[in-house]
């Protein structure tokens, strides 16, 4: 299956002058909300949380209220309004769950959705079937790398800093389950969530979102 890497928009005319396009504090708060238990700052990938987390922002004043938005001091997820969480919805997500959000702007208030996405780790990847390649700080290809195994991935997820470039997988297999899931994060394959073929499709008319190929 083609996978996809998710990109959140930085243009200016679709999201405004600020990128992210949440304030680091909303107003009338301060930075002490963050030491709560149920504080978005105590999210992580590894697992869920145990008390439902207080999840609101407020946009910068140049910003815009986008169907995906771009926000501050939290891990990696999406932040999504209820017309994309209705097209996710449709998708295998895997570890992944949707906590309710909340959005002000200009003094209202907006429901938003979080997804929280937990890390697949390299479980299912089929190396042999996949392509990896060693590319520089700007994604040119360096060299095609063979990897059979993961512990060969990790051999050189390891001694990345001695190569010219790092490793990315230019093209991904992997095996059932797994092959089955539309959304996967793994910060080992790729510091951002990879959609399927199938999804990206389905936000091609959510201007708030990008995507690229799997090297990009």
């Amino acid at each position: 299956m083609p996978y996809n890497k998710l990109h959140l928009s930085v243009e200016t005319k679709i999201i405004g002058r600020k990128y992210p396009q949440c304030k680091g504090v909303p107003n009338g708060y301060n930075f002490e909300m963050y030491k709560l238990d149920n504080s978005m700052t105590k999210l992580n990938n590894k697992q869920f949380p145990s008390v439902i987390p207080n999840l609101f922002w407020e946009l910068e004043d140049s910003a815009k209220l986008t169907d995906f938005i771009s926000p501050s001091n939290i891990c990696i997820g999406l932040l999504i309004n209820e017309k994309v969480k209705n097209i996710l919805e449709n998708f295998e997500l895997g570890n992944a769950k949707f906590y309710n959000a909340k959005i002000i702007f200009k003094e209202k208030q907006y429901n938003y959705f979080w997804l929280h996405i937990i890390d697949n780790g390299l479980e299912g990847v089929d190396y042999e079937n996949s392509i990896f390649k060693e590319v520089d700080p700007l994604n040119n290809i360096i060299k095609e790398v063979d990897i059979k195994n993961q512990q060969e991935y990790f051999f050189y997820f390891d001694n990345r800093s001695e190569l010219l470039g790092q490793i990315a997988a230019d093209n991904l297999t992997l095996y059932p389950p797994y092959s089955l899931l539309d959304i996967i994060y793994s910060p080992k394959i790729s510091s951002r969530i990879i959609v399927s073929e199938a999804l990206k499709k389905a936000l091609a008319n959510i201007n708030s979102v990008v995507f690229t190929n799997l090297l990009y």
